[in-house]
This record gives structure tokens, C-alpha cells and sequence, in this order.
């Protein structure tokens, strides 16, 4: 069973009752990729001294402006030497994918 509590600042806490776990009870549908609207970058700056290599797609932001987001598979690195590697959907880290973190631990699993 997963519940989500609502904090009213826009996050969310999860709680997971492992007794009703299934084989495929959980399982986030991600959007498919269309090839043709991604372009490949590589050492993209995206902010705070971080730099993605990867697929991208150009949309407008809310000023109307061009601007490329994370979009397909790609690898961020930020200045700490944390690293995601795997799947991005629309600038957010989507799908499959591995999180090393900058102190050593590594995540490997599904983000949404």
C-alpha cells in the first residue's frame, strides 16, 4: 500500500507497507522519447557549476525565450563530483538510472 501525506508546501511524504508488496506493484509509466525532437549536447553548462552531456529537446520558457532541458538519456555531474547517469524527462531525472553520490554511495534504481 503507498500513501502519500500532502505537506502543503508542495512536497509530499510517502509511507510503504512492504507486507502488500507484489512483484509489480509499483511502477512509475514514463514517456516515451521522440528521437526527433532531441539533439545531443555535450558539457551543457545547467547551473551551480554542473554540466550534463546527453539528449535535450528545446522548448520555450515563460519568457518566451528558446532553451534546452534535459530530455532522453544523459549524465549531469555537478561540482562536488555527485554524477546521475540514465533517464530524463522534461529537465527532471526520470526512469532508470544511478546516483553517485559525492561521498561514494551509489543508488541505482528508479527515479520519478
Amino acid at each position: 500500500m503507498n500513501n502519500r501525506r500532502d505537506q502543503g508546501d508542495g512536497t509530499s511524504i510517502a509511507k510503504y507497507d512492504k507486507s502488500t508488496e507484489h512483484q509489480s506493484s509499483f511502477r512509475h509509466k514514463i514517456e516515451e522519447i521522440n528521437e526527433k525532437e532531441v539533439v545531443h549536447k555535450t558539457d551543457y553548462e545547467v547551473g551551480e557549476g554542473a554540466t550534463y552531456t546527453g539528449q535535450m529537446k528545446e522548448v520555450e520558457n515563460e519568457s518566451n525565450q528558446k532553451v534546452f532541458i534535459k530530455h532522453g538519456k544523459g549524465t549531469q555531474i555537478w561540482q562536488d563530483g555527485a554524477k546521475y547517469d540514465g533517464d530524463w524527462r522534461n529537465g527532471m531525472a526520470e526512469g532508470q538510472g544511478n546516483f553517485h553520490h559525492a561521498n561514494g554511495d551509489v543508488y541505482t534504481g528508479e527515479f520519478y
